[in-house]
Parts: structure tokens; C-alpha cells; sequence
């Protein structure tokens, strides 16, 4: 339940009790009017009433009912709002397509919504009173416990990520956003929602399974392999190292791409790379690379944009044709 929705009720159940307090001293009002009529007009009384007495009784009667229907009529109305709000309450809540809980500060669930059930494999009924912790996967309960902790130490609003274990065994991710809010003692209670989230991370880890065989595909290829981005390498396989002659891969990660061209190819290489974006990437092209011990090699390069840990790079690959060739019009020392 939202802070809103439990708001809406509580003007509601306060509507009642006025509505009730007003129609019980307009029947008290009543009684004691026909309570004097009935004493004047009660056999064996000495005086009658007088005609305008009587007149003065019955006007009284009558405006008495007048304000009894306009009560009543208050009331039906005041009862058509209610019968509105709550069928907004339902639909905004009971048929939320999230999961809403009440938990109580001990982790007791009090109140769950159409959605929540379930998400937690059983009905609404069977929540109440019921462990929220019971719903969730053995690796995760600390987790929960913590969190749910911290909310109430800080009563900041709090969100994490857990795996659910309805009694039908079949595990699912769910996002938590919870809140603190008081019930009508005063006692902390926590109103989290559910989000399901299983298809993001089933997508999220299948991705990370691809990158992972990515790489050792990458790792193992004979090809020498470069990613840069923003101008610089950020990473390099194997077989990069030893065509580039460094030591070791953190020798050539952070290196300005440009800076293991031979200048005399670095215009092929830039032109080349202004088409890097199309989807064939860019024609294969010779050129002359320093490597980090001083010398050079000419290789065959191709390179083709990529994503790498979730920004734009360029991967480019060095296939070694010939070695110890210099650039035309190049010394050893260039």
C-alpha cells in the first residue's frame, strides 16, 4: 500500500465517523422532540396543547425530517465517494501489475496485493502474518536481512536486487524499492514494491557468457588483436604483444594508437579509419607498425568499431606479412 492510497483511506474512515457522529445527534435531537410532544400529549395530563402549540410542535417535526433526509441524503452520497475511492484503491493497487507488500518491522508480511501473490507462489491469504524472508532464495536472505535493517535504522528509502523461491521451486529476480512509513499505532512499517526482473538478467548474463567467450576466442586467435578508443589501447591479446615485441600486455594498454604507426603509414591509417563505422569495417590495408623494442613490422591490418566494457571502440587486426622491411624513404631509426 502507498502512502497515498493509505491516506485516501484514513480520510475515508474519518468521513464515516463524522457521518455517523452528525446522523446520531440528529436522532438524539429528534428523540427529544418527539419525547415532548408525547409528554404534552400523554392521557390524564391536565393542560392540552394549545393550537399553536401544536403547530409550533408539528413544524418542528417536520423541519427535524427535512434535516434527517438531507443526512441521509449526505450520507448515500458520502457512501457513492467511498464505494469510488475504494474501487480506485483496487484497481490502483490490488491490480497494480507490480507487486505492493506491507512487511512489518520484524519481516512479518501484513498486506500483499494480486501481483505479489503471485509472484511468491501463493495466495493472499497465505502471505499474511508469513516470514517475507520464507520467499526468498537461501543466498539472498542475508542480503534482504541487512537491507531491511538499514531501512529501519535510517527509514531511507532502499533498493536492491533479490531472487525470489516460490513453493514451486522455479528461482526469479526480483528488484525491490522499499519505504518506511508508520500504521495507525505509530509502528515503522515497510511498503515495498516488486518488480520482476528475470528477463533483464537472464539477458544480462547471457551477454556476459557471450563477452566471456569473446575473449577466449580472442585470447586464443594467432591474429593480433588491438581495441583502442578515444585514440588510446585499451586492451591487447597475446599474439598483439608479441607482434608489437612488448613484454607483457600492460606494456601497450593507455599507449596512443598512433604512436605504434610508422608516420609514414599514419595517413593511410587515419583515412582508414574514418570509415571504421561502416558495417564491413575497413579494407584490408598495409602498413608499418613500431614495435616497443625499436624495430618495425609490416603487417596487413583490418579494423571494425566495436563495444568494449560498454563504450565505442575499434578493434584492429595485425597480420604479420614480412619483417625488418622499412618504409620507403625510412631509416632503421625512424
Amino acid at each position: 500500500m502507498t502512502m497515498d492510497d493509505k491516506g485516501a483511506k484514513d480520510a475515508a474512515a474519518s468521513t464515516d465517523a463524522a457521518n455517523a457522529a452528525e446522523l446520531a445527534q440528529a436522532l438524539r435531537e429528534h428523540a427529544e422532540v418527539l419525547s415532548r410532544s408525547q409528554s404534552v400529549l400523554a392521557p390524564g395530563r391536565p393542560a392540552a396543547l394549545s393550537p399553536a402549540a401544536a403547530r409550533d410542535v408539528l413544524h418542528e417535526l417536520q423541519v427535524h425530517q427535512i434535516e434527517l433526509e438531507m443526512q441521509n441524503d449526505e450520507l448515500r452520497r458520502a457512501q457513492l465517494e467511498l464505494d469510488a475511492s475504494r474501487e480506485r484503491y483496487f484497481n490502483l493497487y490490488d491490480l497494480a501489475p507490480v507487486g505492493y507488500c506491507s512487511i512489518s518491522e520484524q519481516g512479518l508480511i501484513l498486506q500483499a496485493n494480486l501481483a505479489a501473490a503471485t509472484l511468491l507462489g501463493t495466495t493472499r491469504s497465505a502471505l499474511v502474518k508469513q516470514p517475507f524472508s520464507r520467499f526468498i532464495a537461501k543466498a539472498d536472505q542475508d542480503t534482504w536481512y541487512l537491507h531491511r535493517k538499514m531501512l529501519v535504522e535510517t527509514r531511507h528509502a532502499q533498493a536492491l536486487e533479490l531472487r525470489l523461491a516460490p513453493p514451486d521451486g522455479a528461482l526469479l529476480w526480483v528488484q525491490v524499492a522499499a519505504s518506511i512509513a508508520n500504521d495507525g499505532s505509530g509502528a515503522p512499517v515497510i511498503l515495498a514494491v516488486l518488480t520482476d526482473v528475470s528477463d533483464r538478467k537472464l539477458l544480462e548474463m547471457a551477454m556476459r557468457e557471450s563477452e566471456a567467450r569473446f575473449r577466449a576466442l580472442v585470447e586464443w586467435s594467432p591474429e593480433a588483436m588491438l581495441v583502442h578508443g578515444g585514440g588510446r589501447v585499451i586492451y591487447a591479446n597475446p599474439a598483439a604483444v608479441k607482434i608489437m615485441r612488448a613484454r607483457a600486455v600492460a606494456d601497450l594498454l593507455g599507449k596512443p594508437f598512433l604512436d605504434l604507426i610508422h608516420p609514414a603509414s599514419q595517413p593511410t591509417v587515419l583515412a582508414g579509419l574514418k570509415s571504421v563505422a561502416g558495417p564491413d569495417g575497413t579494407p584490408v590495408t598495409g602498413m608499418h607498425c613500431l614495435t616497443l623494442d625499436g624495430g618495425l613490422v609490416t603487417v596487413e591490418a583490418r579494423s571494425i568499431a566495436t563495444t568494449y566494457d560498454g563504450r565505442q571502440a575499434i578493434i584492429t587486426c595485425l597480420h604479420e606479412v614480412e619483417f625488418g622491411v622499412q618504409p620507403d624513404g625510412a631509416s632503421p631509426a625512424a
